[in-house]
C-alpha cells in the first residue's frame, strides 16, 4: 500500500474509534425527574396564558379566523369525487334496477380473437364485463353462440345476471 492510504486508513480508524467512544461514554441523558414539570406549574403556565390571552384585543380578522377554526368544515379536503359518485349511484339503483326487456338492443353475432369472445350488440363489438352504451347501466355477462347474458349492478357493486338477449341475425341480401 501506498503511504497515502495508510495515512487515510489511520485517519478513518481514529475517526471511527472517536465515534464509538463518543456514542457509548457520550453525555447522560437526563432522567425524567429533571425534565419533568409538577402539575402545579402546569396549572401556573395554564392560567398565565389565559390571563394574558383575555387582555389582548384581537383584530376583526383575528376574530374571524377564530371563528372559522372553531366551526366544522363544511367541505371536506379530502373529498373523493369518483368514489362518492359510484355511491351515490350504487345507492340510487337499490331497488331500481331497470329491465333490460324494455331497451332495444339486438345480439346479431359474435367475433373471435385468439382467445377473446366479442358479441356485437346494436353493431357495437363489447367484451365480458364491458358495459353497454346504447344501455346505460346494463354490463355484457356472458357470451354464448345463441344468446348473451345482459346483468346489471346491484346496491353492493355485483352484476346480477338478469336477461337473455337471443341471436337475432340480419337478412342477408344479395343484390
Amino acid at each position: 500500500m501506498a503511504k497515502r492510504e495508510q495515512i487515510l486508513l489511520i485517519i478513518v480508524g481514529v475517526l471511527l474509534l472517536g465515534f464509538l467512544l463518543y456514542s457509548l461514554l457520550g453525555e447522560d441523558k437526563p432522567t425524567a425527574g429533571e425534565v419533568g414539570m409538577t402539575n402545579d406549574q402546569l396549572e401556573a403556565i395554564k392560567t398565565k396564558v389565559l390571563a394574558q390571552a383575555q387582555q389582548e384585543k384581537f383584530s376583526e380578522i383575528e376574530l374571524y379566523k377564530l371563528e372559522q377554526a372553531e366551526s366544522p368544515w363544511t367541505n371536506n379536503p379530502f373529498y373523493d369525487r369518483v368514489r362518492d359518485a359510484v355511491e351515490q349511484q350504487l345507492q340510487a339503483k337499490v331497488g331500481e334496477l331497470a329491465s333490460a326487456e324494455n331497451l332495444k338492443l339486438r345480439y346479431t353475432g359474435y367475433v373471435e380473437v385468439d382467445d377473446v369472445v366479442y358479441a356485437i350488440i346494436n353493431g357495437l363489438e363489447y367484451e365480458t364485463g364491458e358495459e353497454i352504451a346504447d344501455a346505460q347501466g346494463v354490463f355484457l355477462t356472458n357470451i354464448k353462440l345463441n344468446q348473451v347474458i345482459l346483468g346489471q349492478r346491484n346496491a353492493t357493486g355485483d352484476i346480477v345476471d338478469q336477461y337473455f338477449l337471443p341471436l337475432s341475425e340480419d337478412n342477408l341480401t344479395l343484390y
